[in-house]
Parts: structure tokens; sequence; C-alpha cells
């Protein structure tokens, strides 16, 4: 009983949260790059997504639950898929959400912020989706210090210590975020709100502290899908890189529900060009 009520709380957490606004966004454009897009919104928000990388997504990292069907909808063996990165401006406010591979593995983030103007110092808020080496490499300068030092940190506790216990498979990762933001990590609990008008929303499955942002009209989703081209009608199936398969494929399925009932927009941080799907 118990893990019913956890499973009927989440879906009702994702489906309310941060509804107060509910706005439609348009069509994502293209904003001067072949990595950098504009996503537009109803109520104004001045949201971009950035490509921090190419990628594709093997079929091979979702096999075990039904090859045959697998191999059906991925002929080609693979799925178009990104390491992406998404920057909110606002009054007062820089934030970004997740900070990509890093310049040393190939990540093109300090050039898309070069490109609107935006210097690394310029950076108020980061909000973090989880503890991944792609979505945290761009934190750090070669010499491990913080690459944004004026940035807040936005680390969902679940996440922190799920990494310290080395549940993440990188334990020191956590010890090596308090050193480099020191005072400016601040560790939340999912449901609160970060900055004026982003909310946190716990989304396990994929880590224990999985959590995506809801800004209104605009859910910044995180890794609520590694393949969209495979997992977008067919959320039952998983990558190996879900910690919890069961429970990435209840948040998967919940988000996806509230997306189409509201007309939001998902932004994923590896979904292909161009980084967003409007619902």
């Amino acid at each position: 009983m118990k893990k019913i009520a956890l499973i009927t709380g989440l879906i009702c957490l994702l489906i309310s949260a941060c509804g107060g606004r509910q706005t439609k966004s348009e069509t994502t454009e293209q904003s001067g790059s072949d990595y950098l897009f504009t996503i537009p919104s109803a109520d104004g928000l001045c949201l971009y997504g950035i490509q921090d990388g190419p990628q594709t997504m093997s079929a091979e990292l979702f096999k075990g639950f039904d090859d045959a069907l697998l191999d059906s909808l991925l002929p080609e063996g693979q799925a178009e898929a990104g390491f992406n990165v998404f920057l909110l401006q606002q009054e007062g406010h820089v934030v970004l959400f997740d900070a990509g591979l890093g310049s040393a593995k190939g990540g093109r983030l300090l050039e898309a912020l070069d490109s609107l103007g935006v210097a690394r110092e310029q950076v108020t808020d980061i909000c973090l989706t989880h503890l991944h080496f792609d979505h945290v490499g761009g934190l750090f300068a070669p010499d491990s210090t913080a690459m944004f030092p004026a940035a807040i940190l936005h680390i969902p506790q679940p996440e922190y210590e799920a990494c310290a216990s080395g549940l993440l498979g990188n334990a020191d990762l956590a010890s090596l975020l308090t050193r480099s933001y020191g005072e400016r990590v601040h560790l939340f609990s999912p449901g609160d709100t970060l900055v004026e008008g982003v909310c946190s929303i716990a989304a396990p499955g994929h880590t224990p502290g999985h959590t995506i942002y809801d800004l209104g009209g605009v859910l910044i989703a995180g890794d609520i899908m590694h393949a969209v081209s495979l997992q977008l009608e067919h959320p039952e199936f998983c990558a190996r890189f879900d910690a919890d398969p069961a429970q990435a494929v209840i948040t998967r399925r919940a988000v996806l529900d509230r997306a189409r009932k509201e007309h939001l927009t998902l932004c994923g941080m590896h979904f292909p060009k161009p980084l967003a799907i409007q619902f």
C-alpha cells in the first residue's frame, strides 16, 4: 500500500505542481547557429536551448524489454540525441539548467554564452537535474575551480546524498562540488521554488534525486527520455542509464501525460534538435 501511495503521490505532484501559469509555447526556432535555439513562450520567457554536443543513442542501450519491437522501432540501430543545456534570462537572474560536458570534452556551452553576450560571471544560478558527468562537467575550470564564480549551485538534496554515498559511481564529485562552489552550494528539497518562476519537481528513476524544473508552460525535463524517437510513444523502454527502471517508467509516463494534458513544452537534456517538444 505504501508503494501505491508513493506512486500516486508522484503522479499527482507532476500533474499539479506549479500550475499557476499555464501557457502555450510556440515552435522552437534556430538562433543563428546549428547548436543554439530560442524557445519562445507565451508568457515571455527568454529561454535558450544549447546543444552542448551531438550524440546518438544505440538501440543496444534499450535491449531486454521487447527486443523485437525495439528492432522495428529503431531499424537503423540508433536514435538521434544530444547533450543539451538550457539558459533562462529574466530580470535579476541568468539561470543555467545543467552545465553540460565541459570544454575539455568538446562542450560548446561557453561558446554559446559568448554568442549571447553572457559572461561566465553573469550567471547567477545553476539548477542541476542530476549529477551524471555529462550534466556537471561544465561546472569546473581546468584547475577544478568554479567555472561560474558568482553562481549559486542548486542541487537536489536526495541527489547530492546519493552521490556522496557512492550510489552514482563517483563519490568524489560531491566533495569537488563543495570545494569549488563553497557556500554557494544550495541543497534543496524537490518542490522548492529556487528563483522566481522556477519550481523544482521530484522525478526519480533515472537517478534517486533526478529533478525537473517547471517554468510554467515549459518543463526542463532532464533525462526523462534518452531516445525521443523511441520513448515518446513507448515510454516503457528504459536506457541502461536508468538506475531504477520501474520508477523511471512511472515518472516518464506521468511527465508525458501532464505535458499532453496541459499542452506544455518539454526541454530535454538528450533531445535531438531543436531540443524541445511542444505538446
